[in-house]
C-alpha cells in the first residue's frame, strides 16, 4: 500500500489538490463560503472523472455521473474542513492518496480492499462511499462552518477586514487634541461637511480667561 500511496501523492493527488482545493475552492470560498464553495468545486470535481463514464449508454453515463456528483460534494466539505484547519495542501493531497491507494490501488495493483474482497466490486468503490459520510458528519459537527469563523465568505466579513489592514472607521464628529496655553492640551472639534460644501473646523476652545 505504500509504494502507490508514494507514487499517486507526489506527481498527482499532490498538485491536483493544489489546483482544486488550493486554487478553486479556496478562492470560492472567500466569495460563497465554505459550502457552497465545496458544493460547486463537488460539481467540477466529479466532471474531471467523466472518463470513468465512457462507453456507456448516454442513460446509464448520466446517472453516473449524477451519482459522482452527490459523492464528490461532502468530500469536498471534508477536505475543505482539513484545509481550513490546517493551511495545508500537503495533507489534503495525503488524504486524496490514501483515498485511491487503498481502494483503486492508483493504477499500479489492486487496492487493499480490492485484494482482502477480490470479488466484491463495491471494495473498488468504497471511498466514495466513506467520504461521503465523513464529509456529512464533517457538515452536521460544525454546523456548515467547516472549521470557518466566517461561513458566509468575505462580503458579510467584518468592516475592518473589508477596509483593509491599518484602515480605521472615523465618526462624523471626531475630537482630537490642540495645544493651548502653557502646552496644556484642550479639545477642538471638527465638525462634518455641510450642505456639500468643504468641511470647516471650529477653533480651539481654550480656558476662559477674565478681563484686565
Amino acid at each position: 500500500m505504500l509504494l502507490p500511496l508514494a507514487l499517486t501523492f507526489l506527481p498527482n493527488n499532490w498538485w491536483e489538490e493544489v489546483a482544486w482545493q488550493g486554487f478553486v475552492q479556496a478562492r470560492l470560498q472567500d466569495r460563497r463560503g465554505p459550502v457552497m464553495a465545496a458544493v460547486l468545486t463537488g460539481v467540477l470535481f466529479a466532471l474531471q472523472h467523466i472518463a470513468l463514464v465512457a462507453g456507456a449508454d448516454l442513460v446509464s453515463a448520466v446517472v453516473l455521473m449524477l451519482v459522482r456528483v452527490v459523492l464528490a460534494i461532502p468530500f469536498r466539505f471534508l477536505t475543505g474542513w482539513v484545509y481550513i484547519r490546517t493551511s495545508s495542501l500537503f495533507l489534503v493531497g495525503l488524504l486524496h492518496a490514501m483515498s485511491n491507494a487503498v481502494t483503486g490501488g492508483s493504477g499500479f495493483h489492486p487496492g487493499l480492499l480490492a485484494r482482502l474482497y477480490p470479488e466484491q466490486q463495491v471494495a473498488t468503490t468504497a471511498h466514495l462511499f466513506a467520504f461521503f459520510a465523513l464529509g456529512l458528519v464533517v457538515l452536521a459537527v460544525t454546523r456548515g462552518r467547516l472549521g470557518s469563523r466566517s461561513p458566509v465568505g468575505s462580503l458579510e466579513a467584518a468592516p475592518e477586514r473589508l477596509a483593509g489592514p491599518g484602515t480605521h472607521s472615523r465618526s462624523p464628529l471626531t475630537t482630537r487634541p490642540a495645544t493651548g496655553d502653557r502646552g496644556r492640551g484642550t479639545a477642538s472639534t471638527t465638525a462634518p461637511p455641510r450642505g456639500g460644501g468643504r468641511s470647516t473646523s471650529a477653533e480651539p476652545v481654550g480656558p476662559v480667561r477674565s478681563p484686565g
